[in-house]
């Protein structure tokens, strides 16, 4: 109390002036609360050579299979043309873009049917697959023993008994291989007369191997008769048991090749329809019948 020189005055006052030091003690003014605004962040939109100079990706979603896919978005295209550097889906290249409203993208179709890869190759479902059970074949060729009987009649049985390597090669190129009736053809020929050449000469020596010879010239039919056989009851479905022997289809083609021989022909042209009128070229038809059924 009294004169104070600091606060400009005498006599008793309690008045105490923010900032200054009254008996010791400091006096801060109240803190005022301060609100920064900051500005709305705008979109920037960077043309395709921007994007690229700043060596920026798009990444595009890859659709999930089995969950839905998001609707494309439209786009709006403002009032200044030119701000996008691709034209929206469904407007033309090369014209200015018009105000309205473009999809980006044409909006996605569900599929149906989803195809299932297998092994580098499309499949379908199972369920569209229908099965298809064939039922087990029969040999067509008549009586097995049956030489002359139809169709082929005597020319084929002649033909088999004379020229069996004609026949055979028929059969091979027919059911086996197509083309190969040459190269069985000439086989079979060189074979029979090797063995025929080789029988004279020991012969006149004195000794007599027929018997060996021909059983090693029946080894070599053999071997072109099973591969026909085999090709014939694959194709047909045929469940195949021995014809004439005991039973094993191997041993009729070792011991009745040549009537076997008939009788696979025979079931071959009557499966055609054709008819046995040419023993020497690749065709047993004249009438153009050689029909590789596979």
């Amino acid at each position: 109390p009294g004169f104070s020189p600091e606060l400009g005055g005498e006599g008793e006052s309690n008045a105490v002036v923010m900032g200054t030091v009254v008996e010791g003690t400091v006096v801060q003014p109240p803190a005022q609360s301060v609100t920064i605004v900051q500005p709305a962040a705008q979109p920037v939109v960077l043309a395709p050579q921007d994007v690229r100079a700043r060596g920026l990706a798009v990444v595009q979603p890859q659709p999930v299979y089995g969950q839905p896919q998001p609707q494309p978005q439209p786009v709006v295209v403002p009032q200044q043309p030119g701000t996008y550097a691709q034209p929206p889906y469904g407007q033309p290249q090369g014209q200015p873009q018009q105000p309205g409203t473009y999809y980006a993208q044409p909006p996605p179709v569900a599929s149906k049917v989803m195809p299932m890869p297998m092994n580098g190759q499309m499949m379908m479902p199972q369920m569209m697959m229908p099965q298809v059970v064939r039922a087990p074949g029969q040999w067509n060729g008549g009586q097995p023993c049956g030489c002359c009987d139809p169709p082929g009649g005597c020319q084929l049985c002649c033909a088999t008994w004379w020229c069996p390597c004609a026949p055979v090669a028929q059969l091979h190129d027919r059911v086996v291989r197509p083309g190969s009736h040459g190269e069985v053809f000439a086989v079979l020929c060189i074979a029979t007369v090797f063995k025929t050449v080789v029988s004279l000469l020991l012969t006149a020596a004195g000794v007599n191997i027929d018997g060996l010879l021909n059983m090693l010239l029946a080894f070599l039919y053999l071997l072109y008769m099973n591969q026909i056989r085999e090709a014939i009851v694959k194709r047909d479905g045929i469940a195949d048991r021995g014809l004439i022997c005991c039973g094993d289809p191997c041993c009729d083609n070792y011991w009745c090749w040549p009537c076997l021989t008939c009788f696979f022909i025979r079931h071959e042209l009557n499966r055609s329809g054709e008819t046995y009128d040419d023993c020497c070229g690749p065709s047993w038809s004249r009438g153009g019948g050689r029909a590789h059924v596979v």
